[in-house]
């Protein structure tokens, strides 16, 4: 049976594509869930329309995250944490707090797509750091933090 799908799934393919699924599949679990629709030909013919725009649109969600990228390269961000005598760090900073910290400073981000820090455990050393962040649609970049002991 041939589908449109609605939005994008893994293994299968992205919005808009037109594929060719098993039945039970497309009538038992993606029409259902609204994830797919039969492609009929007029559905075909609207979904190059919708397509054309949805390429535009994505180029301008692109260029909006390119440019917050440079920006963030571009700021350091400032985390004050309480810290022992020797430097040992009581609370350390995970993915959570640095993208709740760079989402209060560029809000804006929060309607283009998943923030994910590429951080493989916390930090636990004052000091600086460089952190690569991934914007979605294949979008990356540099932050700097600094962890500085609370007065």
């Amino acid at each position: 049976m041939k589908i449109i799908l609605l939005e994008d799934i893994k293994k299968l393919g992205k919005k808009f594509d037109v594929k060719d699924v098993s039945d039970g599949y497309a009538r038992n679990f993606l029409i259902p869930k609204k994830m797919a629709k039969i492609a009929t030909d007029s559905e075909v013919k609207n979904l190059e329309i919708k397509k054309s725009a949805n390429e535009k649109k994505e180029q301008e969600i692109k260029q909006k995250l390119d440019s917050a990228a440079k920006n963030l390269a571009n700021k350091e961000f400032i985390f004050k944490v309480k810290s022992g005598n020797k430097g040992e760090i009581f609370e350390p900073v995970g993915k959570e707090a640095i993208k709740n910290k760079i989402l209060e400073d560029f809000s804006e981000l929060k309607k283009y797509g998943n923030l994910e820090i590429n951080l493989s455990k916390s930090i636990k050393i004052l000091g600086e750091h460089s952190i690569e962040i991934n914007f979605g649609k294949g979008i990356k970049g540099k932050i700097k933090i600094r962890l500085e002991p609370l007065s």
